[in-house]
């Protein structure tokens, strides 16, 4: 079978011309319905990943005239409003890897709840890279037509391990210890940012260290 027609609807005029000129489908071609499922997918996520994050393209159950052994395609198109999405106080962070932490385009939605969830990666994004103490605060504004998604971030300063000191530790030497954690001051090849979350694993690396040598009610934490 090959495809004899494919139809946008949901859209009209110019928007339909451009949807339809970027779905990849002639008529004509073989019909394979895979490739018209990958197709139409592709088309969702570059709209989604153009700002219209709640664009949703569903594929109609394809009609086959047996006469013509011809395949009519339809689409429907839900394109949805188109979102603006600002950064503020950023100066230290690339924001094309700010923006590639955002949810949106995953979830097909956007609302309190997913600006929440987006402006928890951005802290992510920045705590990865050292910047402990970051905060940042995200807003959903609609204005008409115009809808923008805006986060204010407060940076702050970026944290590196100054010194790693062990306490208590009677039964291992500490340069035994500090030798198995991925926390590191500042060396060569070591940039010695800080990461909570690598700090949290070190903990856990050296509580399993502990238990596995006999000591199972061994405590391992920050020191108070």
């Amino acid at each position: 079978a090959r495809i004899g027609g494919v139809e946008l609807r949901g859209v009209n005029g110019a928007e339909a011309a451009a949807l339809r000129k970027a779905l990849p489908l002639d008529v004509g071609e073989a019909y394979r319905r895979r490739t018209v499922r990958d197709a139409v997918q592709k088309l969702e996520d570059e709209l989604r990943q153009d700002g219209y994050f709640a664009a949703r393209l569903r594929l109609a159950e394809p009609a086959w005239d047996a006469a013509s052994d011809r395949v009519a395609i339809e689409v429907q198109v839900e394109r949805g409003p188109r979102y603006q999405v600002e950064f503020h106080g950023v100066t230290e962070m690339k924001e094309s890897d700010l923006r590639a932490r955002l949810t949106f385009r995953d979830a097909g939605a956007v609302d309190d709840t997913e600006v929440s969830t987006s402006a928890r990666e951005v802290e992510a994004a920045y705590r990865e890279s050292g910047f402990h103490f970051v905060q940042v605060s995200g807003s959903l504004r609609r204005d008409g037509e115009s809808r923008t998604i805006r986060f204010a971030v407060v940076e702050g300063p970026r944290v590196t391990v100054e010194e790693i000191a062990v306490s208590g530790n009677l039964a291992f030497p500490a340069k035994q210890l500090t030798g198995r954690l991925d926390t590191r001051a500042p060396g060569v090849l070591r940039s010695g940012v800080f990461r909570q979350d690598v700090l949290d694993r070190d903990l856990l690396v050296l509580t399993a260290f502990y238990r596995t040598r006999g000591f199972p009610e061994v405590a391992v934490g920050p020191a108070e």
